[in-house]
């Protein structure tokens, strides 16, 4: 057997060109065409009359990409409310998110947000089927990627 580490290289050496190793353009392809086929199922119902988000427009690759990025970010620097990272307050503006995308248009996303159609397997019994595609594409991804070797180690404080 080979050695164990990176099968494949970044093209540079920035946290971005390791993040892209794994994930693809077909990955994004998969998220943005579940996600728009998604939105028309539930952006086609009636809304009340106070709904912020009333209408979708497709989403592209480009603002999935911009979306997954403030999740991480959100993942970090943490906020009690999602809607707080848009907040106008001079003391609290986060330009980086709101500079980036609207937040009716975030909260649209994240409404419509699918890896897998609803009519896909409507009776399986499989209570990770809403995240497989997600999973497989890991699965394959490292895979191609990486090869961990045959020792890993992990510390019990990882562990819950």
């Amino acid at each position: 057997m080979g050695h164990s580490g990176l099968k494949q290289f970044p093209a540079g050496n920035q946290p971005i060109d390791y993040f892209n190793l794994l994930f693809k353009d077909n990955f994004y392809d998969l998220i943005t065409q579940e996600t728009n086929k998604f939105s028309k199922e539930i952006f086609i119902r009636p809304h009340l009359p106070r709904s912020r988000i009333t209408e979708w427009r497709d989403l592209s690759t480009e603002e999935l990409k911009k979306f997954i990025g403030l999740v991480l970010y959100m993942g970090i620097v943490k906020l009690n409310r999602v809607t707080e990272y848009w907040n106008t307050n001079e003391k609290f503006n986060l330009k980086f998110v709101s500079s980036r995308m609207s937040r009716d248009r975030f909260l649209g996303i994240r409404q419509a947000f699918h890896l897998v159609s609803n009519s896909d397997e409507p009776t399986s019994q499989n209570p990770l089927k809403k995240i497989l595609p997600l999973l497989e594409y890991l699965h394959e991804t490292m895979e191609s990627v990486c090869d961990p070797g045959k020792n890993i180690c992990i510390d019990e404080s990882m562990a819950p």
